[in-house]
Formats: C-alpha cells, structure tokens, sequence
C-alpha cells in the first residue's frame, strides 16, 4: 500500500504531523481515497489536558460532535493512538471529501463564475458558518481550504483540532467570515461577503 504525502510534514509543537493520500481498491473494484494522517509528539494542551494530547485526538472528538450535532463535514473512518516510552503516537484515518472543491478552488475561478454561481458559493459557504455558530460552536482557525462545497450549493467543513464551544456571541457573528476573507491570498474587490 503505497501513501502520497499531501503536504510537507508539519513539525511544530515539538514532534511531527504528517498526511498521506491512500487509493484503495475494494472487491469490486471501485477505488476510494482516504487520508492517513499521522503524528509523533505532536501535542497540543488546553486546561482540561495541560500535559498535552494529540491533536489528531481533538480532530476526532470533533468530527464526532460536528456530526451529532448534523453539521456536514469529513468523514472519519478510524483513529489510535500508542504511548512507548517518550512517543506519543497518533493515527487518524479520514475518508475524501469526492466530488467538493475547497473555498480556494472557488476563489481561483472567481472571475469565470456568473453572478448566480458566485451567490450560490457566498450563500452556502455562510449557511455551514452559520451553522457552526448556531449551534454554539467555533472553528479558531477557519481558511478557506477549511470549508468544502459541491456544486456549489452544499458545504462540508474539514476540521481542524480548533473546534471549541464558545459563549460570546458577538464574536461567533463575525470572526468566521473576517477569517475566511482575511486568509483568502487575494480577494477580487468585486467578492463581497457582508
């Protein structure tokens, strides 16, 4: 079985991130991707889990919730972790999100989309912000690469560790969409969100 890596490993908080692309064929010969994402120390803390946790075991708890709470997002298909001696490893397994494009992908083909296109990707990328701050939730970390859609009426977010409850409203309101525009590398001035 071979991995793809997607991006270069990420070696921040001490230890190192990886993510592969694995094709898998099934018995009946449909191919499926999935991501293998895997840590060695990469630990992030909070006041609940001040000696650290992976993060890929927040990532987890949060695809769970995301999902009992009916918001759309990835799919997650397993997740372990081992601790021997001074490693702490970690893997998560996350099924592809076929047939979605992220936000990036949208805004690089922001000047060939018609105004009805242009709403439809503004409309649903705003209705799964929404949504998120609705049920009292927020993504600290929130990029456009962050929130997927097909066609482009549906939107499926891809979850960082980030994900918290929050309790201030205001903030909710108008930290999603600044985020999203703020990490956009070049909005077109004609691309208005609010």
């Amino acid at each position: 079985m071979a991995a793809q890596d997607v991006d270069a490993p990420n070696r921040e908080r001490g230890g190192t991130s990886t993510v592969s692309l694995l094709t898998l064929e099934d018995e009946q010969g449909q191919t499926h991707r999935l991501y293998l994402k895997r840590q060695t120390n990469h630990l992030g803390r909070s006041l609940s889990r001040p000696l650290g946790e992976p993060t890929f075991s927040r990532e987890w708890r949060a695809i769970r919730h995301y999902h009992a709470l009916g918001i759309p997002s990835v799919d997650a298909g397993w997740y372990g972790e081992r601790r021997t001696g001074k490693e702490w490893r970690a893997i998560l397994i996350t099924f592809d999100l076929d047939g979605r494009d992220d936000l990036d992908h949208w805004h690089a083909r922001w000047p060939a989309l018609d105004d009805t296109r242009r709403t439809q990707v503004i409309t649903a990328s705003a209705r799964l912000v929404r949504q998120i701050h609705q049920a009292g939730m927020m993504h600290g970390c929130l990029f456009p690469k962050h929130l997927f859609l097909s066609r482009p009426r549906v939107a499926c977010a891809h979850l960082t560790s980030r994900l918290r409850p929050t309790s201030h409203e205001s903030v909710v309101k108008m930290n999603g969409p600044v985020a999203v525009l703020r990490h956009l590398q070049s909005h077109p001035r004609d691309m208005h969100l609010f």
